[in-house]
């Protein structure tokens, strides 16, 4: 049978067998965005050169000796563009500056504008907001130096988020939807929850489109960009954000994922790679910028040399065009002390240190500058991205950062980095929605998506019939979008009608055509596959000798099911390769049917 909708196997592995490549996910989603077709085309041709950024705080960008030696050092180490928040009340000493930095070293100028505390939908806040940035711009409009505006940072943490602030707004809530929700934010249930949510996530996209708009109306050379971290790439219904369709509007996609604070395995090595090779495939050519982290932020690991590095190539490899530092510069900086409220004094060993690490910071800026940015590259594995699901999976009330990529991240270390598999992700709502497509892809990994809409079952079973590959695992395609079982997707898609649950300390055995895997782990959710559709093939057993993995047929294409949650177990305590390993095996033994 032919492997996917294409046919064919392709070369499904990564360069280097089970090592860590994320080279040139440059396209969007499984399939080709809405004009992104022929996106592969382009490899060989000769690409831009890498963006390197850098922050610069007032006392740095005040005249005189100390601001040249800066500027000095940023043109020399290929530093060409200043991060800055300037103050309205100080433009002119701020443009002063924008054509200072340019025309005597070449280095560009970044805006981040702060605003007030509001919720967004407000319209008088949304004349406030529109009028100051156009007030801005109208100021930095023909000055050749100026290259960019911050629109806003970690959206939307720094808004007023409380119920009680949105609750005047709730009677347009229910006149747009026709979702009436009481008084009691307690009684909501989560259709109500989920609606409202999106519904606010919507309408800061269509706040940032229209001062996007109005920027591109002054001035059409000012590119327009946005800052995400974890709140902002994993949303909650507490931090609502459409990821990709705000994405989407922006000229520019920043991401500040800091690794070493999350404290959950592997993060601190793959966290980089991960984040933007996710968010890479969600927004096509789009320039793509990452803050990495230099200094000890917050109570975060402080990396040495070589982490450093890592992240720079895993920024690069994943396609990044722009690579940077946040309170880089051994001045007056926040954020690398422990202490927040009293601000302890710097000591002399932090002080010595942090100096350190800026040379490092300007040797790794002048050798990836000199770089290329990385061209897209075809691959044919996707994994999929269920926005339903990630809002199912992150507490509103736990704060907590691994809680926000987790799910996602242990298959990608699983598959990307144990497996070897080159993955382009794809998301069920921009599937549902038109704007991607699974044409191309051979084989789609859907965990986690324990919460699906009805809609994209079909999606699924479509994507088979044509001859794809679907692989999921425990507790995939559980619930629809508002909490309501999906009764008979797992048996329609996968052939699984039933199951039988075990707290016994079994392992699996997967037998493949071309090899065999002995005593894989099961972490949690050990399921025995007890009630299957006939025809329905056999994988693996647990150690009882009961079903574990199963494989069914479906129109030209194939449905992979495993009864535990294999990326935990393989991450969790301690490397342990092998279901890595046995998903591409699986793989290419199905493209050789």
């Amino acid at each position: 049978m032919p492997c996917g909708p294409q046919g064919g196997a392709g070369d499904l592995r990564g360069r280097g067998g089970a090592s860590c490549d994320h080279r040139g996910h440059g396209g969007r989603g499984g399939g080709p965005r809405k004009g992104d077709e022929g996106l592969s085309s382009v490899r060989g041709r000769r690409m831009a050169k890498m963006k390197i950024f850098c922050w610069l705080k007032g006392p740095e960008m005040a005249p005189g000796e100390r601001r040249d030696r800066i500027l000095k050092q940023f043109r020399d180490h290929g530093i060409g563009y200043a991060v800055t928040h300037p103050r309205p009340k100080e433009m002119e000493d701020f443009l002063e500056f924008v054509d200072y930095a340019f025309e005597n070293y070449g280095v560009r100028t970044i805006a981040s504008l702060s605003h007030s505390r509001a919720v967004w939908i407000d319209p008088r806040y949304q004349m406030e907001r529109a009028a100051l940035l156009r007030q801005f711009i109208m100021d930095v409009k023909g000055h050749e130096g100026f290259y960019s505006v911050y629109l806003d940072d970690e959206p939307v943490s720094s808004y007023a988020v409380e119920m009680e602030a949105w609750r005047p707004f709730l009677g347009q809530f229910t006149s747009e939807t026709g979702i009436e929700v009481p008084p009691d934010y307690a009684q909501w249930d989560m259709r109500q929850r989920r609606a409202f949510m999106l519904w606010r996530a919507e309408k800061f996209t269509e706040h940032t489109a229209a001062l996007r708009d109005l920027v591109r109306s002054e001035a059409p050379e000012v590119k327009v960009l946005m800052d995400f971290n974890h709140h902002a790439v994993f949303p909650t219904f507490s931090n609502p954000v459409q990821t990709e369709e705000l994405m989407d509007v922006l000229d520019i996609v920043m991401t500040d994922i800091y690794p070493g604070w999350h404290w959950i395995p592997y993060d601190k090595q793959y966290v980089v790679a991960f984040y933007h090779t996710l968010i890479r495939s969600l927004i096509g050519r789009k320039e793509l910028w990452c803050i990495v982290q230099g200094h000890r932020i917050l109570d975060g690991y402080e990396p040495d040399r070589s982490e450093m590095r890592r992240w720079c190539e895993q920024a690069w490899e994943a396609g990044c065009t722009g690579i940077g530092w946040y309170d880089a510069y051994p001045s007056e900086q926040i954020q690398i002390r422990r202490a927040e409220g009293l601000g302890a004094p710097i000591t002399d060993a932090d002080d010595l240190n942090r100096r350190n690490r800026w040379q490092v910071m300007l040797e790794l800026s002048a050798e990836f500058a000199d770089r290329d940015v990385l061209q897209a590259e075809w691959t044919p594995i996707g994994a999929l991205v269920s926005w339903d699901s990630v809002l199912s999976q992150v507490s509103d009330r736990d704060g907590s950062f691994p809680l926000r990529h987790r799910p996602l991240f242990n298959p990608f270390v699983t598959l990307a980095v144990f497996g070897g598999l080159k993955l382009r992700y794809v998301s069920d709502r921009s599937l549902l929605d038109g704007r991607t497509s699974l044409d191309g892809l051979k084989v789609l990994f859907i965990s986690p998506s324990c919460v699906v809409q009805r809609a994209f079952v079909e999606v699924l079973k479509d994507f088979v019939r044509r001859g794809g590959i679907v692989i999921g695992t425990d507790e995939d395609l559980c619930f629809d979008e508002g909490g309501r079982r999906l009764s008979g997707a797992r048996e329609e898609i996968f052939g699984v009608k039933g199951f039988s649950p075990t707290a016994e300390p079994l392992t699996i055995d997967v037998q493949l055509k071309h090899g065999s895997f002995r005593g894989l782990p099961a972490l949690v959710r050990r399921l025995r596959l007890t009630e299957l559709v006939d025809g329905t093939e056999v994988l693996g057993r647990w150690s009882d000798g009961s079903p574990a993995v199963v494989s069914r047929a479906l129109g030209q294409g194939r449905a992979i099911y495993v009864g535990t949650d294999p990326y935990t177990a393989s991450v969790a305590y301690g490397e342990d390769r092998r279901w890595g390993r046995c998903f591409r095996a699986i793989c290419e033994s199905l493209g050789k049917e």
